[in-house]
């Protein structure tokens, strides 16, 4: 294999022997070497040959990922794997890698949700519920940080959606709210760059965020502790906030659905990524 490029010392990305292109992750793996030079395969730990389009958003991922992450998610999506009983699509590598390095983002930064879709994730997806309380523990376990167990509601619907035969009337619903919310966006923020990758993790979390509003929980335990990091980021990113403002007015009018302060936290993180 000769390498194609270089992300740091443990992450490179390589030409196989039929000109294929593959992630590649080890200890020192990159250190001292150069485009266009042989791997080392001795020192592959682990390597990610994905579907094109899936392969071209891990590359995009991993280049500023530290490698722990990586290599703990390979792990998780292996575990995974060997529980589910439907084939999974690749785009869980990419997904499950990012939620993996916002959740720590997160817990460094004190914010905290209360996930009210707990009892409905549970009866909806129990198999894969019960995966991800699995996957939780595993997460807090290996990088050393306290994990709500509340958690495991974001790991079940990354398995769902990676899932082949998700349930289709749900997904159909998803995809409209999401379109709603994509319109709003477009309309105030009409210069995105939607091949750019916080484009995609905003789309993942809106589809997050839609399964909510078509399953609405009981009132946000933590709104009051996140109450003032809203206000705060909401006189700072006006244009975000008037754009979630008009988010909230088009869910209440057609959905009947009022936004909690904890969703709007998270939809105006994942918005100011998008177009800071």
């Amino acid at each position: 294999m000769i390498i194609k490029r270089i992300y740091n010392n443990n992450v490179i990305l390589a030409l196989d022997a039929f000109d294929r292109e593959v992630v590649l992750l080890g200890r020192g793996i990159g250190f001292q070497m150069s485009k266009g030079d042989t791997v080392n395969v001795s020192k592959i730990e682990k390597r990610f040959d994905l579907d094109d389009e899936e392969q071209f958003k891990f590359q995009e991922l991993v280049k500023d990922m530290p490698m722990d992450y990586i290599s703990l998610a390979d792990d998780i999506i292996t575990l995974i794997k060997s529980k589910i009983h439907e084939p999974l699509n690749d785009s869980i590598y990419t997904t499950l890698t990012d939620h993996i390095s916002n959740l720590v983002e997160r817990i460094h930064m004190g914010i905290t949700f209360d996930n009210s879709l707990l009892w409905n994730i549970q009866m909806l997806y129990p198999l894969e519920y019960d995966i991800a309380t699995e996957v939780v523990e595993i997460i807090s376990k290996e990088l050393d940080i306290r994990i709500d167990k509340d958690e495991a509601n974001f790991i079940t619907l990354h398995i769902v959606n990676a899932e082949t035969n998700t349930r289709m009337m749900e997904i159909y619903q998803i995809t409209e709210i999401v379109s709603l919310i994509n319109c709003v966006v477009d309309e105030s923020f009409p210069h995105i760059d939607k091949e750019n990758y916080a484009y995609q993790r905003f789309l993942t979390h809106c589809r997050w965020f839609a399964h909510r509003v078509l399953n609405e929980g009981s009132n946000s335990k933590t709104e009051k502790a996140n109450f003032e990091t809203l206000n705060l980021l909401n006189r700072q990113y006006g244009g975000a906030s008037d754009c979630i403002v008009e988010i909230k007015k088009i869910l209440s009018e057609k959905y009947s659905y009022e936004v909690k302060i904890d969703e709007e936290l998270y939809l105006m993180l994942h918005l100011i990524k998008l177009t800071s």
